[in-house]
């Protein structure tokens, strides 16, 4: 996959990155982020870290202890956002930008893909968030369709988002709080 592939890509999927004139960014919250930490086994909690919250200044503070570290002679990442010019920019280790292959490498496969929504299947269930509507249960449950591809290696995008959203309701039809995937 070439880097402005994944670009195009990125772009159409995360409104974050990309937004039409008078499209709302879609914000998430920290009870989103925690569940999907969470399912993904809370990365951040395997290395020192540190996040810098705030209303101005984030970004230069970032950087700046980035670079105290780093000459420290610490390993360094830095995220931030947003970018000025490429969203490679979001991305440093140990100061230098993130290069366009490995902004695009990364591949998913069906079972880790699989194995992602059952943990969060999982966790939304030990959290028991009350469903006080629901004709079928008294929590919240989910049905989930999963599947992967490689982006710019997809002939059909809409094709692609059709077959998941066929699984999507293939788990739905079998019962709720199901997982349909290739895996």
């Amino acid at each position: 996959m070439s880097y402005q592939s994944a670009i195009d890509q990125l772009s159409a999927m995360v409104p974050e990155l990309y937004t039409k004139p008078g499209q709302a960014r879609r914000k998430f919250s920290l009870d989103e982020i925690g569940i999907l930490l969470a399912a993904l086994d809370n990365p951040h909690r395997s290395f020192p870290s540190v996040l810098i919250a705030g209303t101005n200044g984030k970004g230069s503070t970032a950087s700046t202890l980035a670079s105290i570290l780093k000459e420290s002679k610490l390993r360094t990442g830095l995220y931030t956002s947003p970018h000025l010019s490429r969203p490679n920019e979001r991305i440093r280790i140990d100061g230098a930008e993130i290069e366009d292959n490995d902004f695009a490498a990364p591949e998913t496969d069906a079972a880790a893909a699989r194995r992602v929504a059952e943990r969060c299947r999982a966790l939304l269930a030990q959290a028991g968030i009350v469903h006080a509507a629901s004709r079928t249960g008294a929590t919240l449950t989910v049905s989930i369709g999963v599947g992967t591809c490689v982006p710019g290696q997809a002939a059909d995008w809409m094709a692609f988002l059709d077959s998941v959203d066929r699984r999507l309701y293939r788990a739905k039809d079998s019962g709720r709080d199901r997982i349909e995937s290739d895996a």
